[in-house]
């Protein structure tokens, strides 16, 4: 012979599963959110970089896509930094891009103190406007390859260093040689 449950024990099951059901829904509109870009930006580096350095300058140019399916606004991009001093931001800004459009963006730099520059990562502040606010998100910047250059107008680089080098180090290195 089997106990019926009580009506008590019926409820209070009923009850559960509907919590465990409100709760995993949730986690799910959450995961879905997220992924869309609604909680947080994404953004996503295009391609066609330039990049480049003169004396005591430099520069890096770069394509950024909106990843998400949210509507966003770039209202800032860029700072200075340890060696860097951020010396203009060329491209359209404040800027509107819907899913999967991009926007042209360009950094300058003056480089203030050579030996100061940053040799970790060091990402670029992407700062968006959405209907519920602003949000500031890093964007990462390839690494590059350093090597000695050849020229004969071209003063020899005081580091070469070996393997990947931070986009900014990179650059410096070449601005700073440029200067003596």
């Amino acid at each position: 012979m089997h106990p019926h449950p009580s009506p008590n024990s019926r409820s209070t099951f009923r009850r559960r599963s509907i919590i465990a059901a409100v709760v995993a829904g949730l986690v799910l509109a959450t995961g879905l959110a997220w992924g869309a870009g609604l909680l947080r930006p994404r953004l996503e580096l295009g391609g066609n970089a330039e990049y480049g350095a003169d004396r005591g300058t430099i520069f890096y140019g770069f394509r950024v896509r909106n990843a998400g399916y949210s509507p966003l606004t770039i209202v800032g991009v860029g700072r200075g930094g340890a060696g860097l001093e951020l010396t203009s931001v060329d491209g359209q800004l404040p800027v509107t891009l819907g899913r999967g459009e991009e926007t042209w963006i360009k950094l300058r730099y003056r480089v203030t103190d050579c030996g100061a520059v940053t040799s970790g990562p060091w990402p670029v502040p992407v700062t968006v406007t959405r209907l519920w606010g602003a949000q500031t998100i890093q964007l990462a910047l390839p690494t590059q390859r350093q090597s000695q250059w050849r020229g004969r107008d071209l003063p020899a680089l005081t580091v070469v260093r070996s393997g990947p080098v931070e986009w900014q180090q990179n650059q410096a290195d070449m601005a700073c040689a440029l200067l003596h």
